[in-house]
């Protein structure tokens, strides 16, 4: 074959195919060329699953009581004591004990809340019957005295208060259920005196801290120990 034709014959082949691609690109009947996606890659519809129902809970039996024995609280402490001066600190009788028959005395009458008092009888100077009057402070019962002054003559005696004799009879109450339940609690009766002393200090230790403010005259007792959680030396003692 000549090399015009050759070279005709080869141009006429190229002009073929580039026909067909076209033809098979554009949809054109008579053409096997055509591309389509493969399905493989189409992405499939995303299916929730159903939600998983949640098993019913098996009630549990009710628990059955076979016995139960209710302890009661435990008695509240009286404020009404026969003998008030078996109550004073020990340690007050071995420094300067009081006479037990004036100290009741005395004890009374701030029991009473009485506002003043004739110690004329007592035959005392004026700083003995500071020093008698001021044994009273070591006694937790009488929270409710706030001072006293005694006459210069030391005849007399003149107290005053924390409060009416109404606010007084309630703080007494509540004072009295609560130390009734910390001894109640801390001291079994089954414990011996040595454990009863330690567990009641224990418990002191954690329910009070130390103040150094003295404003309220109730700091010094007991009264502020339990009932506010704070207090001082005399207080704790």
């Amino acid at each position: 074959m000549p090399f015009r034709s050759l070279r005709l014959c080869r141009a006429f082949c190229v002009a073929c195919l580039i026909a067909a691609f076209f033809a098979g690109c554009s949809g054109l009947p008579g053409t096997s060329l055509s591309f389509s996606t493969p399905s493989a890659i189409i992405a499939a519809p995303i299916v929730t699953p159903a939600p998983t129902a949640e098993p019913t809970p098996t009630p549990k039996p009710a628990l059955k009581v076979l016995s139960a024995v209710a302890k009661a609280d435990p008695p509240v402490l009286s404020d009404t004591l026969e003998d008030p001066f078996v109550e004073i600190n020990p340690n007050l009788l071995e420094s300067m004990p009081p006479d037990r028959e004036q100290y009741n005395t005395l004890y009374r009458a701030v029991e009473a809340m009485e506002t003043k008092l004739d110690v004329s009888s007592f035959k005392m100077s004026r700083i003995a019957m500071n020093n008698l009057i001021g044994s009273l402070d070591t006694n937790f019962r009488l929270i409710q005295l706030k001072d006293f002054k005694v006459t210069k003559n030391g005849k007399s005696v003149s107290f005053t208060y924390t409060g009416t004799t109404e606010e007084v009879r309630r703080d007494r109450e509540t004072y009295y259920a609560r130390l009734s339940h910390l001894i109640h609690n801390a001291a079994p009766e089954d414990y011996t005196d040595l454990q009863k002393f330690l567990s009641v200090y224990v418990a002191v230790c954690e329910m009070a801290n130390y103040t150094d403010t003295m404003s309220d005259p109730r700091t010094w007792t007991p009264y502020s120990i339990i009932m506010k959680g704070k207090g001082i030396c005399w207080g704790y003692a």
